[in-house]
């Protein structure tokens, strides 16, 4: 009985996890920022090294961002 409430109870939280991320509005802009960069040479370097005087986004929507911004955690 305790094997199957532990499978169950794992199954459930893999589903609230699974529904987070997807009604999360970041991700649906993850893929489009990732993907272009894995298929070019990466620029590794540390986060005090990278060039801070202007934000970047891939994505132009403004309301998108206040979606995200919602879901952050700073």
């Amino acid at each position: 009985m305790t094997n199957a409430c532990d499978l169950l109870l794992r199954i459930a939280i893999l589903i609230l996890c699974h529904r987070y991320h997807l009604e999360n509005p970041y991700w649906q802009t993850f893929d489009k920022y990732v993907i272009p960069l894995l298929a070019k040479d990466m620029d590794l370097r540390r986060l005090n090294e990278l060039d801070t005087t202007e934000q970047v986004r891939v994505e132009q929507d403004s309301e998108l961002w206040e979606k995200v911004k919602k879901h952050q955690t700073y």
